[in-house]
């Protein structure tokens, strides 16, 4: 398969254009580098797209240089004898992605940061803050004003702006309610990739500021459009055309989410107040159920919840080992719909995903006479036509997905609802998976 262009964009922070200053300090939370996936054999996929670095020559679908509205910058000398001073220069990525080690890249002084000024290609530093503030902000392919100071990058502010779309669903007001709960968990798919670490920062030991802020990232759907059908999420042969962090670091956090990652953005978009921000809301994906609950929004439980999904309710939010998603809605033949960022195969069985409904059916794995699958299909055909096009329903045995064994920070946990958490208006609780979806979709 001829693999295309895999363009990256700048950082968003919420549906719109994007004017960013390299500054603003990560929400920090605790997180090895990436998670476990939910691949099931722990197989790697074959990669059929990659992070190619762009060339000058190439435009960027959905991005727009805004220099030119905002000085007369010329630049007046050889950017390769420049030590000092303002450089704009698009961002490439750095040296090596997939094998050089975390320690080396942000070792302190290290030119590995590639950038592109018309045909010269530069290897620059960037200095090292506790924060990584500047690593935070640099998404390949996008023009940058950076400031250097014995060629060392002290400053850099992105110069070109992205815009969404408008999701098929979302919630339609504030209020803390299952509905609007659920709504959320809707916005970003059909456009929202998988990426390991994905909402996570640079560094990798909290979330970036696209989960913690309002309103879905534009950078998602434009790194979906970007690539499609041809996007796979990792290749062990040939890391360096991935985005999969092999090195130990995370350079593609902005591009897509990972199934906490996703979770901290809905769980943030529906609930969140100062108290919550002050606190911090990511969490690892095996303890995420058990740390809500901690938090007091609910209740957490490390028990079994049987064979079938009729001890689930809409809302509830279960935490495997390495996975964490949230219930839809149940079936009466005990199957579920739930919703998550998973890494799910590909039309051609390579591992791709993203934001997604998915079935757990209590006959096992790729039961697709489960009711869930059903009405998972007739839904996506109808509302997501292009994802599913290329990212068939995925159909997982329940028991699988609720194998707590593993850990004793899986569980599942479940909102309060009251009025100063979580309300429930609208009777989602008593409502059948399709039932819920008839609702959440009426006149869309």
């Amino acid at each position: 398969m001829k693999r295309k262009l895999l363009c990256l964009l700048v950082m968003a922070l919420i549906m719109g254009s994007i004017f960013m200053a390299c500054g603003k300090t990560e929400q920090n939370a605790d997180k090895t580098i990436g998670e476990p996936t939910d691949s099931g054999n722990g197989t790697d996929g074959s990669l059929t797209t990659g992070a190619d670095h762009p060339e000058t020559s190439e435009t960027l679908t959905g991005v727009t240089d805004t220099s030119t509205e905002t000085d007369d910058y010329v630049l007046t000398q050889d950017p390769r004898e420049m030590t000092d001073g303002v450089l704009r220069a698009t961002y490439l990525g750095v040296v090596g992605y997939g094998s050089v080690q975390a320690a080396q890249v942000q070792e302190e002084g290290a030119a590995v940061y590639r950038f592109q000024v018309d045909d010269t290609e530069l290897l620059l530093s960037v200095k090292k803050t506790a924060d990584y503030r500047i690593q935070n902000c640099l998404m390949e392919g996008f023009l940058y004003e950076l400031t250097l100071e014995n060629r060392v990058i002290v400053e850099a502010k992105c110069i070109s702006k992205v815009t969404g779309s408008t999701p098929v669903l979302s919630a339609e007001s504030s209020e803390h309610t299952i509905k609007n709960l659920i709504a959320n968990a809707f916005a970003p798919m059909g456009t929202t990739l998988y990426v390991y670490g994905g909402g996570w920062n640079w560094q990798d030991d909290g979330f970036s500021t696209q989960v913690n802020s309002y309103g879905l990232s534009p950078v998602w759907e434009w790194f979906y459009k970007n690539n499609g059908e041809n996007y796979v999420f990792r290749d062990k042969e040939h890391p360096e055309k991935t985005t999969y962090p092999y090195g130990g670091w995370n350079e593609y956090y902005y591009a897509g989410l990972d199934c906490s990652g996703y979770m901290t953005w809905v769980v943030y978009n529906s609930l969140a107040s100062e108290e919550m921000t002050a606190k911090g809301l990511g969490f690892k994906s095996t303890e995420y159920a058990k740390k809500l609950a901690e938090r007091g929004y609910g209740t957490w439980s490390h028990k079994s919840l049987g064979t079938d999904a009729s001890g689930l309710r809409p809302g509830d939010i279960v935490s495997m080992s390495g996975h964490v998603w949230m219930c839809l809605g149940t079936c009466e033949d005990g199957s579920a719909v739930i919703l998550h960022s998973v890494n799910s195969p590909n039309k051609y069985g390579e591992e791709a995903g993203g934001v997604s409904m998915s079935a757990l059916s209590p006959k096992g794995d790729n039961d697709t006479s489960c009711e869930a699958y059903k009405l998972i299909v007739s839904y996506a055909e109808k509302y997501y036509p292009e994802w599913y096009e290329y990212n068939p329903v995925m159909v997982r045995s329940f028991e699988r997905y609720t194998n707590f064994a593993k850990s004793d920070d899986a569980g599942w946990f479940r909102w309060t609802i009251s009025e100063s958490v979580m309300q429930d208006p609208d009777g989602y609780y008593e409502m059948s998976a399709g039932e819920l979806l008839e609702d959440l979709f009426q006149g869309r």
